[in-house]
């Protein structure tokens, strides 16, 4: 069958990976994605999606991938088919430079217009903080995780979507300060400390309050010590104190500017202390330490996640 094309969209750019979409005179749409080596790349669904139960086939056409959802993964290797249902995130690792085509894209797999709108923003808070680079994506699948492990019978869709965007508002922070080498001043670290309401502002207006609220909490603390607004435990919700366990530990494990990454158990460790100080959740804390315990999150194996930001 021959497939003219009527339409063409790049949907996002980023230095690791591009999406793009093509659509045919009859409407028929096919998103193709090419991701390099080493790198990561998200893929979350829509709403109509989920109410609609759709299934979406990937194939590889060239490469080796590893598909990982919040309690499995497994090696795709080229020519093979990823089937992908829309009740988790999803996040592909590339072993080797691949290529993906979708075949039956009826609006999941990043192309609806509100999840392209976001996926623009955090490339622009990519480009200001590389930090961020691979933290929303990790955040969001330590999240989905520890979920699992507390409460399997959660609906996990508002914390998928806060989790992998709770560092969205980044784009709107002064990239000079964001890199700075050395300490922050007061004004400074004021100015850090509001990306959580940028990012509660960029959610709210494409996926609802509901979202927005928990990824703005994600800096709380339990005995009301954090971030924008100083809330105290039972103010705090549930998604948000996942995310907060998720972004410190991810935070810990990985290289920054000024000091190397902690190892699993010295991140632990540094953890325990702010569930000694009700900083942060003893219940989520534990359950990542069981994650970490039973290899689901490995040490290795995570760590190639964040080989994009050599």
């Amino acid at each position: 069958m021959k497939y003219k094309i009527a339409s063409y969209q790049n949907l996002f750019t980023t230095a690791q990976n591009q999406g793009n979409m093509i659509t045919n005179e009859d409407n028929i749409q096919i998103s193709t994605y090419h991701v390099k080596k080493g790198a990561s790349l998200n893929i979350s669904f829509s709403d109509d999606d989920l109410s609609h139960n759709i299934v979406v086939i990937y194939i590889v056409l060239n490469g080796q991938i590893e598909v990982c959802e919040a309690t499995s993964s497994k090696i795709v290797n080229a020519n093979e088919m990823i089937i992908l249902h829309p009740q988790n995130n999803f996040l592909i690792v590339v072993k080797e430079e691949a290529n993906l085509i979708c075949i039956n894209n009826e609006g999941g797999g990043d192309i609806d217009q509100k999840h392209v709108e976001l996926h623009k923003i955090l490339k622009e808070a990519e480009e200001n903080d590389t930090y961020v680079i691979g933290h929303n994506y990790r955040v969001s699948r330590y999240s989905l995780m520890i979920m699992q492990m507390i409460d399997p019978n959660h609906d996990d869709k508002s914390l998928r979507f806060a989790a992998g965007f709770h560092d969205i508002g980044k784009a709107k922070l002064d990239p000079v300060i964001l890199n700075k080498q050395g300490k922050l001043t007061d004004a400074e670290f004021e100015h850090i400390k509001k990306h959580p309401i940028y990012s509660y502002e960029i959610l709210k207006e494409h996926l609802g309050e509901k979202v927005a609220n928990i990824a703005k909490c994600h800096h709380e603390k339990l005995d009301g010590s954090g971030y924008p607004n100083g809330l105290k435990a039972k103010d705090i919700p549930i998604e948000s104190q996942i995310i907060a366990v998720a972004d410190i530990f991810d935070a810990l494990t990985t290289t920054r500017s000024y000091r190397d990454a902690y190892s699993f158990d010295q991140a632990l460790a540094i953890m325990e202390e702010d569930v000694i100080n009700n900083k942060i959740n003893k219940d989520v804390y534990n359950a990542l330490k069981t994650l970490i315990a039973r290899k689901t999150i490995e040490e290795g194996k995570d760590n190639i996640l964040r080989k994009q930001k050599d």
